[in-house]
C-alpha cells in the first residue's frame, strides 16, 4: 500500500475523480459529497458502500412496542 498527499491547496475536484474510480467506496449516508461519488459509481456499475447500512440485524428479529 502506497499513501500519497496532494500538494496545498488540495483539490475537491481531485478527490471526487479518485473516488469515483477506486476499487471501493465507503461513504457516509448523511453526506451529499457521497451521494454525488455514489451517483457516478452507480452509473459505471461500481460497488459502493455505506458506515452502518444496511444494518446487521434483520428486521423481524428486532421486537417493536408502538403505542
Amino acid at each position: 500500500v502506497t499513501v500519497h498527499r496532494q500538494p496545498d491547496p488540495t483539490s475537491p475536484h481531485l478527490d471526487l475523480a479518485i473516488l469515483g474510480r477506486a476499487n471501493y467506496f465507503i461513504g457516509n449516508c448523511i453526506s451529499s459529497y457521497s451521494a454525488f461519488v455514489a451517483r457516478e459509481r452507480e452509473v459505471k456499475g461500481y460497488p459502493t458502500y455505506f458506515w452502518g447500512f444496511p444494518p446487521d440485524r434483520s428486521s423481524a428479529a428486532t421486537p417493536r412496542d408502538e403505542l
